[in-house]
């Protein structure tokens, strides 16, 4: 039975919340590689000192006055089910009751049993101390003194429970023994009547009704009885409390005719009486109680909750309309007491420098200490622990582990938020940034930004080490492209390829070199199989200061060998163009990327031309009233007469002047200064083009005017878009042979007609008439070409 003083009392944990400490620290050393794991021994053991302090009610007793003891408990945390603790009675004291009893939590679940064994109480821990820390108690007990033990009671008693915990009493002396009968002293008469009676015993003795598993206490009822008798029927109806049953199988009825003790007890007639028995109590119905009878009921009982200690019995007797009702308890010698303790579960764990930069925590990669994080409950709530402290911020230690444990449950669905304080841990993350959050699919393994929810801790010792923050070196990158402006927009085109090979070097303001996160000067780079580039771990820099990217000439003249910057600042600044060197935006936190770094180049070409025309005026000299020669074929070669192929790789064909006398070699590649291309007029394919014409005078005046006699070289043509307009071929008319005019014709005398023959008069006009008639001729068919070649010849 618990004292109601005692019931639910509690001791604060000595030794609890350092199991938790210790577990947490382990379990966070060995997920950082620093500790191996090792296997749990699960045997019984015993605890030495669980029994932490010892008193007695009094100080002083009588002889033979029972010694009330109570007693305070506490098991470590690593105590498990089935340890056991004991409370060795000393010499001078045993037990009163010998009966098991239990130490209960404020729920009533059993956290140890008690079981005698002579003079030691063994108390066994039950499976509360798995789901429980900090579990501890207080128990009381009976005590009488072993007058065996005891020779002398005129000093105190020192009480010696072990372990320290004496304590120290006075004891009466024995009491005499009673004075002789001086009279009356002779044999009494016995009784003749009596009246109802309930009464109940323990079946087990000292024990309690704690040993068996059945038929434990005795029950019996005694019936009324007299000289005069009693008529029926009469009724007895036994009902136990809760706590018990009645085992029917023992009920046994008997009558016997005479108080005096040691008087034959034999079965009443069962003719006599009907009875309806169950676990739950009996009736009995009689037909009577004769003169001088007296009859008891007896039976056992089990006892089906040990804990109560008190177990009552009401019988009701029904006589005549007359009902006569008595409850009886027995109760067991006072022992019993408490347990508890407190479930709590913790989170934690890792603060680290990513050096990989991929959100998961890798072997190898270093904790950072000093680091102070903050731990709030469901909405931001301040949170007291399970010995009602405030949880105060802690620091990483130095392996930039954290832990915060002795936190109360909480219920499905709500959470703990840890929170790195910034302004705190300003010193020990200087120049670090949070890495990637939520990489992969672990939660122990990767990281969140400056605060994480734990997940749900619903049981004791539940455990959530995945709220861990990984950090950063700040670093940023530019970009990223060197390409073939084929389409010569200035715009990055989807068809349009990189150029590989081209050497590219990085300054920062001011033209600084650049060194980066990691200490390292940084190199130049060169632009791969796509013409893409990066640098990259670049420090961040303040706003308003930029990297410079650069395309070293010298170092790519190979892989830029005729080609030129295109055109630059055409449109939005990701796919447009620099000249040679390029600044980056601002680069202020980490992770930023300029990839608007870009260079175009196209091939550079140039051209020849570009005029054949007919001189009128013979001066060698385009007039603005001259005409060009339509249908002149030419051809163009390189240095040393050499084919031409152009910047696309096709050969270079002859070309034929349009109606206009214009003509042009386009897409040319550019040749180094003293080489030159060459235009020649293709004699046998101009033929009719060029009949009845012949070239001008050429080297009249300036280039652009002038006129080339078949052949004619250009200029120096090192740059993209370069063009000799300046090779012109000017033809004039043949001239024709000047004739002389016809003499003026004189008077003719008509001679007389001779009988000798007929013959034409002379005109002197014999030779004159048919030359002059071929010049006309001739000189119409010059200006028919001429006109012709003007485009002027019209059909009416």
């Amino acid at each position: 039975m618990q004292r109601p003083e005692l019931r639910g009392s509690t001791l604060p944990s000595r030794r609890g919340p350092w199991r938790a400490v210790a577990a947490i620290s382990s379990t966070l050393l060995v997920s950082a590689g620093l500790l191996a794991a090792a296997p749990i021994a699960a045997s019984a053991a015993t605890i030495d000192g669980a029994i932490t302090s010892v008193s007695t009610d009094k100080t002083s007793y009588g002889y033979t006055e029972r010694v009330a003891l109570d007693f305070e408990w506490a098991v470590p945390d690593t105590a498990e089910q089935g340890d056991s603790f004991a409370l060795q009675l000393p010499d001078q004291l045993k037990a009163v009751s010998k009966a098991t009893f239990e130490l209960p939590a404020p729920d009533g679940a059993a956290v140890a049993k008690a079981v005698w064994s002579d003079k030691k109480v063994e108390f066994t821990l039950t499976d509360y101390v798995e789901t429980h820390d900090g579990v501890h108690g207080t128990g009381f007990l009976t005590a009488q003194w072993d007058h065996s033990k005891i020779t002398d009671t005129t000093a105190p008693l020192v009480l010696d429970f072990g372990g320290g915990k004496v304590v120290t009493v006075d004891i009466g002396d024995k009491p005499a023994p009673p004075a002789p009968c001086q009279t009356n002293c002779g044999p009494q008469s016995p009784r003749t009547e009596r009246g109802l009676y309930k009464a109940g015993s323990w079946t087990d003795g000292e024990y309690e009704g704690t040993r068996d598993a059945k038929n434990n206490i005795h029950w019996w009822v005694e019936l009324p009885g007299n000289p005069q008798g009693f008529n029926g029927p009469i009724t007895v109806v036994d009902t136990p409390n809760a706590g018990m049953v009645i085992e029917c199988s023992t009920l046994v009825v008997q009558t016997f005719p005479s108080l005096v003790g040691g008087t034959p007890r034999t079965p009443v007639d069962p003719s006599r009486y009907t009875l309806d028995c169950n676990e739950g109590g009996f009736t009995l119905t009689l037909d009577r109680i004769g003169p001088s009878e007296f009859i008891n009921v007896e039976y056992k009982g089990t006892i089906t909750d040990q804990r109560l200690g008190a177990y009552g019995n009401n019988v009701k007797m029904t006589i005549a309309g007359t009902t006569t009702e008595k409850t009886v308890t027995r109760k067991r010698t006072a022992a019993g007491g408490n347990g508890d303790g407190y479930q709590s579960v913790s989170v934690g764990d890792l603060v680290w420098l990513d050096t990989d930069r991929d959100g998961i925590q890798t072997v190898g990669e270093a904790g950072i200490p000093g680091v102070t994080v903050k731990l709030t409950g469901p909405e931001g709530t301040a949170v007291t622990d399970v010995t009602g402290k405030p949880v105060a911020p802690v620091k990483t230690n130095a392996y930039g582990l954290y832990s915060f444990v002795n936190l109360p449950i909480l219920p499905a669905g709500q959470h703990y938020t840890v929170t790195i304080d910034r302004a705190a841990s300003a010193d020990a993350l200087r120049g670090l940034v949070p890495t990637v959050a939520g990489a992969g699919d672990d939660r122990a393994s990767d990281s969140a930004s400056w605060t994480a929810d734990s997940t749900d801790l619903t049981v004791n010792q539940a455990k959530d080490l995945t709220l861990d923050f990984g950090f950063v070196t700040p670093r940023v990158s530019v970009g990223d492209y060197v390409w073939l402006d084929g389409d010569r927009d200035g715009r990055q085109g989807e068809d349009e390829s990189g150029i590989e090979g081209v050497t590219l070097t990085l300054t920062g303001p001011d033209g600084a070199a650049v060194t980066d996160v990691a200490g390292v000067p940084v190199a130049p780079v060169v632009t791969d199989a796509e013409g893409a580039y990066v640098f990259e771990n670049l420090p961040v820099l303040p706003e308003g200061e930029h990297y410079t990217v650069s395309i070293d000439r010298e170092a790519s003249a190979t892989a830029l060998d005729r080609l030129e910057p295109t055109i630059a600042g055409e449109g939005d600044a990701e796919r447009d163009s620099s000249l040679w060197a390029e600044s980056s935006v601002d680069l202020t936190d980490d992770g930023d990327h300029d990839p608007t770094l870009d260079f175009g180049f196209i091939e550079a070409r140039v051209s020849v031309g570009d005029y054949v025309w007919l001189d009128a005026d013979r001066d060698g000299r385009q007039g603005d009233d001259e005409s060009g020669i339509e249908g002149v074929t030419l051809t163009l070669t390189g240095p040393d007469g050499a084919a031409v192929t152009d910047v696309a790789g096709e050969p270079v064909a002859p070309v034929v002047t349009d109606a206009e006398g214009a003509y042009v070699f386009e897409n040319l590649p550019v040749l180094p200064e003293g080489e030159h291309y060459t235009v020649s007029i293709d004699r046998e394919a101009s033929a009719t083009a060029l009949f009845g014409v012949e070239p001008t005078t050429a080297g009249e005046g300036d280039l652009e005017g002038d006129s080339s006699t078949w052949t004619v070289e250009s200029g120096d043509l090192p740059h993209d878009g370069d063009h000799d307009p300046t090779l012109d071929f000017g033809f004039a008319a043949l001239e024709l042979p000047t004739l002389p005019l016809p003499e003026e014709p004189q008077p003719t005398v008509t001679p007389a007609v001779t009988p000798a023959g007929t013959h034409l008069a002379s005109t002197g006009a014999e030779v004159a008439l048919p030359l002059g008639a071929a010049a006309l001729l001739l000189l119409l068919g010059a200006a028919a070409v001429l006109i012709r070649r003007r485009g002027v010849i019209t059909e009416d």
